[in-house]
């Protein structure tokens, strides 16, 4: 996704269409299906590691119940883990600064205090 497109998305999960799934330099995974194991899981992680060497990506994610979505991150297997968090840094300042500008007084809870 585009910058614009991740704080749309960030904002309204359901309102990707058309162009938005692939704009971009932001990588995002929209749905990760793991339903039988944490083995499953741990499948998928590897897999994008490794389809995405020299990536950051993120993702949505509410717990079973939950109604409140937090930003899972990942790096690429070869990509430098100073390098990741450094872009990763980034595209978070971005994001809550688009939060913020387009939500009056968006307050992050956790990490996104940038």
């Amino acid at each position: 996704m585009d910058a614009d497109t991740e704080l749309s998305y960030v904002m309204a999960p359901s309102s990707l269409g058309g162009n938005a799934w692939n704009c971009g330099d932001r990588l995002w995974i929209i749905d990760w299906i793991a339903p039988f194991s944490r083995d499953d899981n741990r499948a998928l992680r590897r897999a994008l590691a490794e389809r995405h060497p020299d990536s950051v990506g993120r993702s949505l994610r509410v717990r079973r119940g939950g109604d409140t979505a937090r930003v899972k991150e990942y790096r690429g297997r070869a990509l430098d883990a100073a390098a990741a968090r450094a872009q990763l840094d980034r595209y978070h300042a971005e994001l809550i600064a688009g939060l913020r500008a387009s939500n009056g007084g968006y307050a992050p809870r956790g990490r996104g205090t940038a």
